[in-house]
């Protein structure tokens, strides 16, 4: 497969697809939690992990994953998984 993988602060794999989701981010005004989260999405995390990893609360994580939803207009995690990869809008 193409390219050496990158690794973000949070410890996600960046590269192409961490770019395709910074430019998600930055559309929908998402804030740098939010785009730490959306990452982690991206990555199949679940909200355990993703809680782990950024050493925040599941709370927090649902918090932040509800933002995420309600900012981009998407309902779910494939909803929008599709999306970033794609780069379009709900």
């Amino acid at each position: 497969m193409g390219g050496a993988a990158h690794f973000g602060r949070t410890g996600a794999r960046t590269g192409r697809g961490g770019a395709e989701a910074a430019g998600f981010a930055a559309r929908y005004s998402l804030t740098r939690r939010e785009s730490e989260v959306l990452e982690l999405l991206l990555a199949g995390m679940n909200n355990q992990q993703i809680a782990r990893q950024l050493y925040i609360s599941v709370g927090t994580v649902k918090a932040h994953t509800h933002n995420i939803f309600a900012k981009t207009g998407f309902g779910d995690r494939a909803q929008l998984a599709d999306a970033v990869r794609q780069g379009r809008n709900a």
